[in-house]
């Protein structure tokens, strides 16, 4: 180890004896991931933020956010089968250039990889906008009316782990919905 490094390392420890203790830094650092991109580290850190306002602890809600990404993922994955066949959206996924474009240049990529990749990260995009515009005002909707206290009481019951309790809030969903009807 060079003196330059070992210089930089004393640095930051003196930083984490003024600041945040390191046990909290290298949390924040595991929950959020080392592959964090610098340009939404201000989006991290508002969400950190909230999560610290309520006192909850944002390692413990990962699973929560994987179960949502999970399903976001796969329904992206069944719309990206439906439209990857679809001329004018094949002509359109192959013209784009901004940065969002998923893969890495590769000479073995074959056309129809890079096309589905493509609509697949445009559709997983998508989701969560979409859905979160449409399904806002219903679920204001649906906690403005009476109906709200019986599907809470089910959800604020459940026990087990998160993958115990999927199902229940599902269902709680499910019925949801039916009342909205």
């Amino acid at each position: 180890m060079d003196a330059k490094t070992k210089k930089e390392i004393f640095k930051n420890l003196e930083k984490t004896k003024k600041g945040i203790p390191l046990s909290h830094r290298a949390k924040d650092a595991w929950t959020k991931g080392f592959c964090l991109h610098p340009c939404y580290r201000e989006d991290w850190d508002k969400v950190s933020e909230i999560f610290n306002d309520y006192c909850i602890d944002m390692s413990h809600q990962g699973p929560i956010i994987t179960k949502q990404t999970t399903e976001e993922v796969l329904l992206a994955k069944r719309i990206t089968d439906q439209l990857i066949n679809d001329k004018k959206i094949r002509k359109m996924a192959l013209k784009v250039s901004y940065p969002l474009r998923n893969v890495y240049p590769n000479p073995k990529m074959s056309e129809d990889q890079l096309i589905g990749g493509t609509i697949f990260i445009i559709v997983l995009r998508l989701i969560p906008s979409f859905c979160i515009k449409i399904g806002m005002d219903k679920l204001k909707q649906f906690i403005d009316n009476g109906s709200k206290y019986e599907i809470f009481d089910s959800l604020f019951e459940q026990h087990g782990t998160i993958k115990d309790t999927q199902k229940g809030f599902e269902d709680a969903v499910r019925k949801m919905i039916e009342k909205l009807k």
